[in-house]
Formats: C-alpha cells, sequence, structure tokens
C-alpha cells in the first residue's frame, strides 16, 4: 500500500493547514498511510512510484524547493487532488498546469461551470461544500448577537482606485462588476472571459496581466454587494467583524457594531452567539464556506438564493433568502429578529443538516472514492 501525501504550500492559510491536518487524520483513521509535506521546508520526498494520491489544498508544488511538484506528480502517475476555496479565476494559470492526472474539488456550481466552459479542464470536477467546524459544535448558550456579518468591506470605487490602473482598465473593470447589480444571476468573471478579455489583451499584450484584471472584476464585485447591504444595515444593530468595518468613517444615524478581525479558530465561538448570520458572498458564489460554517453553530443563516442553494436546503425551514431588493433588507431583518424562537427552530433544522451532510468525513469520502475509481 503506497502513501497519500498532503501538500502544504507558502500559501496555507491558518484554516487551510489546519483543514489539511484534519483531513490526514481522517484518511490515516481509515487505515491509510499518510505524509504532510511543507512545500516551503527542504525535504526528502517519497519514490513517486510509493505515492497513491496527492491532496493539494491550494499548494501547487510551484515552492517547491527540491523539485517541480506538477512533475513530481506526473512521475508518481496518480490522482492529483485541488481543493478550490476560492474563485478559480484567481488560480487559472496554475489550474491550467495541473497535471493530467489533477481532479478539482469546487464548492459552487458555478465555479465548476466556469472550469469546464472557460477554462476548458477536461478532467473530474467534484461539488465539496464541507464545512470548517463540523466537529466542534459549541454548546448551545446566549445568544447575544443579534444579526451578524463576517467579512471584509471596502467602498468598491475607493478599492479599484487604490490599484491605480490605466483608465481604460478601470473602466472595463467597473463595468463587468457592476453588471451583477443589475442582473443578480450573472458570473461577472465568465462574462470577462467571454466577451472582454481579448479587449484587455489588446491593452496589456499578455495573458498573466489579462487574467489579473478577471481576478480584479471578481474583487471589485463582490465588494459591490457587500457595500450595498452595508448601506442598509449600517442603520442596524449588527455586528460586523473585520478590520475594515472599523475604518469606516460614522454618520449620524449608525446604529451597526464593528469588531476587529479574530483568529479563525475564534470564528465558532462568534457564530454560536448571533442569532442570524447574513451571509453577503453574490449569488455567483452559490455555496460560500462561511454559510456552512455558521450552520454548524446552530444559527439561522441567510443568503442569496441560488439553484445549487435550493436543491441543497428547504428555504425558510432551515435556511433564509436575503432579499432581492436590498432596500428591503431593513425592514425584513427587523421581522426576523423579532421572531427569535423562530430564528432558534430553523438555526436547529440547519445545524442538523450540516452534521448529517456536510460533516469532516465527506472530503474523505470523495478522496477514497477519486482513489478507488483509478484503481
Amino acid at each position: 500500500m503506497g502513501c497519500v501525501l498532503f501538500f502544504v504550500g507558502q500559501s496555507a492559510n491558518n484554516a487551510i493547514s489546519d483543514t489539511v491536518r484534519r483531513d490526514a487524520a481522517c484518511l490515516a483513521k481509515r487505515g491509510k498511510q499518510v505524509t504532510i509535506v511543507d512545500l516551503t521546508q527542504p525535504l526528502e520526498l517519497p519514490d513517486p512510484a510509493d505515492v497513491d494520491m496527492i491532496v493539494s489544498y491550494q499548494a501547487w508544488g510551484h515552492d517547491l524547493t527540491t523539485a517541480d511538484g506538477h512533475r513530481y506528480a506526473d512521475l508518481a502517475g496518480c490522482p492529483f487532488i485541488v481543493v478550490l476555496g476560492d474563485h478559480p479565476i484567481h488560480h487559472a494559470a496554475r489550474i491550467l498546469a495541473c497535471p493530467k492526472t489533477s481532479v478539482f474539488c469546487v464548492g459552487s456550481q458555478n465555479q465548476m461551470t466556469f472550469l469546464r466552459d472557460v477554462l476548458n479542464v477536461s478532467g473530474d470536477i467534484h461539488l465539496l461544500p464541507a464545512g470548517m467546524f463540523a466537529e466542534q459544535v459549541k454548546r448551545d448558550g446566549p445568544r447575544d448577537i443579534g444579526a451578524l456579518v463576517i467579512g471584509h468591506a471596502q467602498d468598491p470605487a475607493a478599492f479599484l482606485a487604490a490599484q491605480k490602473l490605466p483608465p481604460a482598465l478601470n473602466e472595463i473593470i467597473a463595468a463587468f462588476a457592476e453588471r451583477p447589480l443589475s442582473e443578480p444571476d450573472v458570473d461577472p468573471i465568465m462574462d470577462y472571459m467571454r466577451s472582454g478579455f481579448d479587449r484587455v489583451m489588446q491593452i496589456v499584450g499578455n495573458e498573466a496581466s489579462a487574467v489579473s484584471v478577471g481576478r480584479l472584476i471578481d474583487l471589485v464585485s463582490r465588494r459591490h454587494f457587500r457595500w450595498r447591504y452595508f448601506q442598509v444595515l449600517r442603520k442596524m444593530p449588527v455586528t460586523f467583524v473585520g478590520d475594515d468595518w472599523e475604518k469606516i468613517p460614522r454618520e449620524g444615524d449608525d446604529a451597526f457594531t464593528a469588531q476587529p478581525s479574530i483568529p479563525f479558530k475564534a470564528l465558532a465561538e462568534v457564530y454560536a452567539r448571533a442569532r442570524i448570520c447574513l451571509n453577503l458572498h453574490p449569488p455567483y458564489y452559490d455555496f460560500h464556506e462561511r454559510l456552512i460554517d455558521a450552520m454548524t453553530q446552530g444559527a439561522a443563516v441567510a443568503t442569496p438564493e441560488t439553484a445549487l442553494l435550493q436543491s441543497r436546503f428547504d428555504f425558510g425551514q432551515n435556511i433564509l433568502a436575503l432579499p432581492v431588493k436590498v432596500e428591503e433588507t431593513g425592514p425584513w431583518l427587523e421581522a426576523q429578529l423579532s421572531e427569535p424562537a423562530a430564528l432558534a427552530t430553523i438555526g436547529q433544522a440547519g445545524r442538523e443538516i450540516v452534521e448529517r451532510e456536510y460533516g469532516y468525513e465527506k472530503p474523505v469520502d470523495l478522496f477514497l472514492g477519486v482513489l478507488a475509481a483509478k484503481g
């Protein structure tokens, strides 16, 4: 029996490192020999012939100090599983350079479509919306935070101006990033890659820079979505967690509370204190991990309603839909918070689904299934 390698690279933040250790431990319990490889350190790699599978959480192997990680995977000839935690546009060049044996895991139907239709990935792609905290459910205590938002914030125009790009690029980025404001179902990155990429290539002259414009469209579009909701929510007693919120100048009728960013491992405790968590990610993200993290802690969750989420959850019973019309968010949230018992029921129903469908063992089930299919 060969071993399973888990790559941890330079870009691995604490959440990814924790996930690697968790999945490695689960695989070991299933009888697999597991080795975690820190790609930033001098290392002795196993003989490729002794490797059954490589799992990489965005630790691609380009920063491998003793060899090229992709070449090593090709030599091993084994499944090279890449778990993507962000939109594929942020890793397009690396995705295209991945070995022929690559298997991609994404948390979103839109991201699967992007890999297939835009990046022309022909290999296996799986949906893997797994929760981070599924085995860390906190004991039920007082829900002393009414409404909670976790994540970064910034005026999208200010963010784009800070990039100091030529005016022509700013106009293109703004046009694509703002389109979901009037057409919520649009994926602005896919839209750009299909109808704006060639135009930008004529301006920047190289593919890498043109792809970077796509990354900025994603970042600006996400800020547009959140910033619109914030203009309503700032007038309400909502708790925002993240350093950016603290920097926002206060207006006279602001009622929100801003808290600094907190360590990843402390998020579970904050989710466990909330009655309702607002998942302010645009619809083209479909299924963001924060949604699962909050549901794990028994908080009711409100999120944009998408086809994928409709197929996984019962809106109104175990998850809530954010108002499509942003101006309706204030009265809607007041109505939700006025019924804490109803929120508690929804939160408990959501927790039960997460424990059943999105636990820590789910990624390992998928990995072992891939390994079995490859023979």
